[in-house]
């Protein structure tokens, strides 16, 4: 698109996808923290299925595979079994081989390198080692996990408003241009095929970039 609107090229239009690879780094990193976020709301389901059982006198290699279901349970409309179902189910699958669940847990956050799960598993294999209460550990780990996903929804709520504005800024400019293409062309024409015009659009598309970035900076709210 860049090739085509900005510098009416085919050649460009060969070497251009090469930018792919940063925008596909954008949009790969929307998407993981969309995962992540998934992720630690079907951890705090699990986690507390399995306080519920400890208090209900269930071992704790059960109340992990009971887990399992309640989390299907959540989801009845999943097609296929999501991230937290497949490592819930290998943490049981690995508890019949008496394999330590602190170290599973420590495995599984590793794995997943999300810093609130990995914060539950170092508070859990502490509490462990130290014969510490485990289902208050639980418990208080919980409640500040939760606190701080309502926490983000909040936000995330007096924000969505400026973030639509922000999504709509940024993809003004590219119809703008577009429709001078189109409805226009002799308006755009002096800007194509001589390196003043070239100069000139990479300038704009670098001011462009520019500002997709700081206004994905500004939106980003991190704990």
């Amino acid at each position: 698109m860049c090739g085509f609107l900005l510098y009416d090229s085919m050649w460009l239009l060969i070497v251009t996808p090469v930018a792919t690879y940063p925008v596909y780094k954008v949009i790969h990193g929307y998407f993981e923290q969309r995962r992540k976020r998934q992720l630690q709301e079907d951890f705090l389901i699990v986690i507390a299925s399995v306080v519920s059982d400890l208090r209900a006198g269930i071992s704790m290699e059960n109340a992990w595979k009971e887990a399992c279901i309640v989390l299907r349970q959540a989801y009845p409309d999943r097609r296929k079994p999501g991230i937290m179902q497949e490592e819930i189910n290998a943490i049981s699958r690995s508890l019949e081989l008496n394999i330590p669940i602190e170290q599973l847990l420590l495995e599984f956050a590793s794995h997943h390198d999300d810093e609130t799960i990995t914060n539950f598993a170092e508070v859990f294999q502490f509490a462990k080692r130290t014969s510490g209460d485990l289902i208050h550990v639980m418990e208080h780990t919980m409640m500040l996990m939760r606190e701080k996903n309502e926490i983000e929804k909040e936000i995330e709520v007096m924000i969505a408003s400026k973030r639509m504005e922000q999504r709509v800024m940024n993809v003004l400019p590219v119809f703008m241009l577009l429709y001078l293409r189109v409805a226009a062309a002799d308006y755009l024409s002096d800007m194509y095929h001589n390196w003043i015009g070239i100069g000139v659009m990479t300038v704009c598309l670098l001011i462009y970039i520019g500002a997709l970035m700081l206004s994905q900076k500004m939106m980003r709210i991190r704990f």
